[in-house]
């Protein structure tokens, strides 16, 4: 969980570093675009991280996680490891309840 807490900050820090960035270079259509898919990740790799916090659906969190975090790349690598380790620990949770169910 850690490492996909981790991954999250450094999304946000690098998300806003973009803004700073787009806003001081660009002007009009391309800052719009730029600001648009920033915010759109960043919401995905954090609405991702909630579900996966709660547990409500194992694969639909690190997935949204994953996705959210394609565009923070290499930074977003951080985000992506941890969203693969909550799936693997999930399903490693899932093979054990089924064996202590037999």
């Amino acid at each position: 969980m850690g490492l996909a807490i981790a991954g999250v900050i450094l999304n946000v820090l690098l998300a806003i570093a973009v803004v700073l960035n787009v806003v001081e270079d660009l002007s009009g259509t391309a800052s719009t675009v730029f600001l648009t898919l920033t915010a759109a990740s960043l919401a995905a790799t954090i609405v991702g991280f909630f579900i996966a916090l709660n547990q409500r659906d194992k694969r639909l969190g690190p997935i949204l996680m994953i996705v959210g975090s394609i565009i923070f790349v290499p930074g977003g690598l951080v985000a992506m490891f941890g969203a693969k380790r909550l799936m693997n620990q999930s399903k490693q949770d899932q093979r054990a309840q089924e064996k202590f169910s037999e």
